[in-house]
């Protein structure tokens, strides 16, 4: 018996690493193929349940990636990247307390993960807890100072906590490394108008 489980041990890491090729070179739906073969075989494999769920979220099949990524979990509930993952779908779908249990658990196993950071900290802006989403913001520019989507987003934190010399300083620096990024101009504008520097203000409203 324990040969046989040995055997198809071995014959689930060969489909696994065949998915895992398929999925490098875009052939989606062989990737998934063969790793429900490996899941066939090996139900127990953590990375095989997240490679397949990265898989079908590619394709669009989002719950189904999701139940992948909680089978991941309840296997190993000590694996970074997948609760990332995870959490990035929860992000996604506005499910703020379960991202930030994510983030949080991520963030514990991975503290210097500056993507981790940057994801815990937009799940901070939503949910309104200003000054922990400006730390996060912090720690990840620290890691990744040409962040520009965290340096932006560092912007509007500041602003809305009323930081409006520290939010104008931010997005000076969007501006400086994508000078037509989102709406950075206006929220600059709103900005300068707040600080009472009405020419520039127009200029960046006009």
């Amino acid at each position: 018996y324990g040969e046989v489980i040995r055997l198809q041990s071995d014959a689930s890491e060969v489909y696994y690493r065949r998915a895992e090729i398929y999925k490098a070179i875009g052939q989606l739906e062989d990737a998934l193929n063969a790793y429900n073969e490996a899941i066939f075989l090996d139900p127990q494999n953590v990375a095989v349940f997240g490679s397949r769920g990265e898989t079908l979220y590619a394709l669009g099949r989002e719950e189904e990636a999701l139940a992948d990524y909680d089978m991941a979990v309840r296997l190993n509930p000590r694996e970074p990247a997948i609760l990332f993952k995870r959490g990035r779908i929860r992000l996604a779908r506005e499910q703020l307390t379960e991202a930030l249990a994510d983030f949080n658990a991520a963030a514990n196993l991975r503290p210097e993960d500056g993507k981790i950071a940057f994801e815990r900290a937009n799940t901070y802006l939503a949910l309104g807890r200003l000054q922990e989403a400006l730390a996060d913001f912090d720690n990840c520019l620290k890691l990744d100072p040409d962040n520009v989507t965290a340096l932006y987003n560092r912007g509007v934190t500041n602003q809305q906590l009323g930081n409006n010399l520290e939010a104008l300083a931010d997005f000076d620096a969007v501006l400086r490394l994508e000078p037509e990024y989102a709406q950075t101009r206006f929220k600059r504008g709103i900005v300068l108008k707040g600080l009472q520097r009405y020419d520039e203000a127009l200029a960046d409203l006009d």
